[in-house]
């Protein structure tokens, strides 16, 4: 059996090998789908400020009131505990960024909706043809709205935890914060109603079934 190790699928500047093991292993790669680095990039951008982000501002917010959790996120000289302390803030984090996303789409999702945001019914049938399109307006509008929509959900149950312990560190505290939550959800619907019409026009949109019954 002939192992295909060719140098030519590597080294652009040689000349094509001939056989046929290797030009099969040539289609195979061809057929695999390419990223760029400014794809990689992209995508593992769109997760951070979705995920990891919010999640991060719970984990950091619990450790004002958890000393346990106060612990972990101080830096030690010792390799071995920071690499312990490091993986369990990691799977804290991730952990909090998906609790957190699963109330932002309990909370936020469902405001939107009550207050006229309609999802639209797109022709999945044409997404196929049109997968990378959809990605990129993924990643340019719904990624931007799950972070400020989540950030606007973290740094409210860090915010209300806090504020049961103690009072506020200033008058304005409570004014600022809901600012701050003023403008997350603001930008998040921002974010969602672009997604929801790009999508619409790169898709197509079925009529609405109550509509439709008409």
């Amino acid at each position: 059996m002939h192992d295909c190790n060719c140098l030519a699928l590597q080294i652009p500047s040689r000349p094509a090998c001939r056989r046929p093991a290797c030009r099969r292993h040539a289609l195979r790669l061809a057929s695999l789908p390419s990223l760029t680095l400014n794809d990689l990039i992209r995508q593992n951008f769109g997760l951070v400020i979705a995920y990891i982000l919010p999640g991060f501002v719970v984990v950091s917010g619990a450790a004002f009131l958890f000393p346990a959790v106060r612990s972990l996120l101080t830096p030690t000289l010792g390799l071995a505990d920071g690499v312990e302390s490091t993986a369990f803030v990691a799977l804290a984090t991730l952990f909090a960024g998906i609790t957190v996303s699963a109330l932002r789409w309990l909370l936020v999702d469902t405001f939107h909706h009550w207050t006229g945001l309609r999802r639209p019914e797109w022709d999945d049938a044409s997404l196929p043809s049109k997968l990378p399109a959809f990605r990129a307006i993924v990643e340019d509008h719904y990624r931007f709205y799950q972070g400020h929509a989540n950030l606007a959900v973290a740094i409210a149950c860090v915010y209300v935890a806090w504020r049961v312990q103690q009072p506020p560190f200033a008058p304005w505290a409570d004014e600022a914060f809901l600012m701050i939550e003023f403008l997350f959800l603001a930008s998040s619907r921002d974010n969602l109603r672009k997604y929801y019409a790009r999508s619409a026009r790169l898709l197509g949109s079925l009529p609405f079934p109550q509509e439709s019954s008409r």
